[in-house]
């Protein structure tokens, strides 16, 4: 017998999967046990429904005990013990990680997501000024929502000195775009008291507000300026801005007027009618970059000896160069392309100025004596930093400006390696041959004894170092390993090499 109650014999249970004849007997059986089976499905169904509705119960009760439990975890979660002044500094983290966005008023990202979270978060992140004291977006399409952005954003930031960078970028927009975007940028000038970095990227008739008499900036110290090519040739006098530092400028042909004794930092164009400004009465400048050449027909400037000068960056004229005399100067980038005029006025220049030069950088790389005897002028420098151009030199010309280099090419000059107090050294696009590597490992490891000239080379950087054989790369590699020199060659990989011979 099966062991169910409805089971039968074997030799019935075979004429279940047949089309033998029954006899009454079996029929019987069979019956029966269908009645019983019927009997006991019945049954079955209705302890299976108890059993559902069970677990139903108990399922229920399981995943509101599991909701009980994530909810009381994340009360005692360590993050909701965080005094809100520590959460206000994590929160001021994630800010300067962040860095400068192009558009801070983007309401699904940046600084904005802090207040998505939870209203816990949402209190600490709109207290916190700090978070809302710099403002960085581009008016590209005069949305009427953007003033009253801008406006909430300043009210967080409350007292808090602020940076600003507006950007205009309506040249083809409607007139009714450009119409929205003059609102926006009154709401900055709500709140310039607080000014303390501005990059303004506007048409003149909007700095044209700030040319009023009791226009003042009581706490900008750097400004960076800039107005589209349609607003240029304005005279563009500064507001009353007493601790203003550092300017920048993008347009060589507006005529600014500012407190030229105060600033310290200077970048931008050399323009025409700043010439006598900045290097005559900005006696305290200490950084000047210059981001052009002045115009041929310019009368040389009288001589003047600028005593605070430290850092300077030009495309050499030598009607320039030749009248300043900088003994503060520490840090140099030149343009070394013109062999003919401004290699020769920044030697002059180092010459007639005796710097402790600690940083020079040299753009168009070209080999020349004059180039060597700079290098000769300045034994102080630490850094060097060298560019090619668009033309990449010959292997020859380096390796022999590299011979200057080398400390015991005694046959060659008599004053000994050039730059030996060389620690960082930079080259891009420059092809390095059997003296550039010897000069590395040399400076990488310099002789022990006490008559050795040079100091050892801490950082090397390699950039595009074209034509250059795989021994010589290969020698190159394992200074890291074998001298500690710290090596950044990343770029070498991605450039064209030449096969050892």
């Amino acid at each position: 017998m099966s062991q169910w109650q409805y089971g039968l014999r074997p030799d019935i249970t075979r004429l279940l999967y047949n089309n033998d004849p029954r006899v009454d007997d079996q029929i019987q059986e069979i019956q029966s046990s269908l009645s019983i089976a019927r009997r006991l499905k019945s049954s079955l169904a209705s302890q299976l429904t108890e059993v559902r509705v069970t677990l139903l119960r108990l399922e229920r009760e399981e995943l509101h005990a599991s909701r009980h439990i994530a909810r009381c975890e994340f009360a005692l979660a360590p993050i909701r013990r965080i005094p809100t002044e520590t959460l206000q500094q994590i929160f001021l983290a994630y800010a300067d990680l962040l860095g400068d966005m192009p558009d801070c008023l983007d309401v699904g990202g940046g600084i904005w997501l802090l207040s998505h979270i939870c209203s816990y978060w949402r209190a600490v992140a709109v207290s916190t000024p700090g978070l809302w004291s710099a403002l960085s977006f581009r008016d590209r399409f005069g949305s009427p929502q953007l003033p009253a952005l801008v406006g909430l954003w300043l009210e967080r930031a409350n007292d808090r000195r602020l940076f600003i960078r507006y950007e205009y970028q309506l040249r083809h927009g409607t007139p009714e775009q450009e119409n929205l975007a003059e609102p926006v940028f009154e709401r900055l000038l709500l709140r310039r008291t607080r000014w303390k970095e501005a990059y303004i990227h506007a048409p003149f008739s909007f700095l044209s507000q700030m040319q009023s008499d009791d226009f003042q900036l009581a706490n900008l110290e750097k400004l960076d300026l800039e107005i589209p090519p349609e607003s240029r040739w304005h005279q563009f006098t500064l507001p009353e801005a007493p601790l203003l530092q550092h300017i920048v400028l993008h347009d060589s042909d507006m005529l600014i007027t500012m407190p030229w004794s105060r600033i310290k930092s200077y970048t931008g164009p050399f323009v025409l009618n700043l010439v006598s400004h900045i290097f005559f009465e900005a006696s305290n400048l200490e950084d000047c970059a210059l981001s052009s050449v002045p115009p041929p027909h310019l009368a040389p400037p009288r001589p003047v000896i600028h005593q605070h000068l430290r850092r300077l960056d030009l495309k050499v004229s030598a009607v320039i160069t030749d009248s300043l005399t900088l003994p503060a100067l520490r840090s140099l980038r030149f343009h070394g392309g013109d062999v003919w005029e401004s290699v020769p006025s920044i030697q002059r220049l180092l010459q007639r100025s005796s710097p402790l030069l600690t940083v020079l950088h040299i753009d168009a790389f070209v080999h020349c004596d004059e180039l060597i005897h700079i290098l000769r002028t300045v034994p102080s420098v630490i850094e060097l930093t060298i560019r090619t151009s668009a033309v990449v030199p010959a292997i020859t010309e380096t390796e022999v400006f590299f011979r200057f280099f080398v400390e015991d090419e005694t046959d060659l000059d008599t004053d000994g390696p050039v730059l030996p107090s060389l620690r960082r050294l930079d080259l891009q696009g420059l092809p390095l041959g059997d003296i550039a590597v010897r000069v590395f490992e040399q400076r990488a490891r310099p002789a022990a004894s006490s008559s050795s000239l040079v100091v050892r080379l801490e950082s090397l950087t390699l950039a595009d170092v074209h034509n250059t054989s795989i021994a010589h790369l290969m020698r190159i590699m394992k200074l890291p390993g074998e001298t500690g020199l710290k090596l950044d060659a990343r770029a070498v990989y991605a450039v064209r090499i030449i096969p050892a011979i």
